[in-house]
């Protein structure tokens, strides 16, 4: 299932990295689960940092709401992983947890990657 992206879509790799590292760190020792939430916490961080700024600057006024509707969901996600990076240092993290987190993380990156497409392809 792992397909080498293109290297001409860079907005995807440390979204997708993120979220496969969640779902194999989610049965993994407790330091693979913090590394990989680190790891979450910092592309979301990024992505979200990004988009905002973007949504900001040229982003055409046809796709703002939908940019502005993924930058929120990107800040529930990045809630969430903060959580659990609390819990992680508590020495609890729910596998549950990190493969939901990783799911959202997914979902994210394809969402983000169909806008920037869309806005370039029109």
């Amino acid at each position: 299932m792992t397909a080498a992206l293109p290297s001409s879509r860079p907005i995807k790799p440390s979204l997708f990295s993120a979220a496969k590292g969640l779902d194999t760190a989610a049965q993994g020792l407790p330091s693979e689960k913090c590394e990989a939430l680190r790891q979450a916490v910092s592309a979301i961080e990024f992505h979200l940092e990004t988009l905002a700024r973007v949504r900001r600057r040229s982003i055409e006024p046809r796709f703002q709401r939908r940019a502005t509707e993924i930058e929120e969901r990107f800040k529930d996600v990045l809630d969430r992983a903060s959580d659990l990076k609390v819990g992680a240092a508590a020495g609890t993290i729910p596998t549950g947890a990190l493969r939901e987190l990783g799911a959202a993380v997914m979902d994210l990156a394809n969402d983000e990657i169909d806008l920037v497409l869309e806005q370039i392809r029109t």
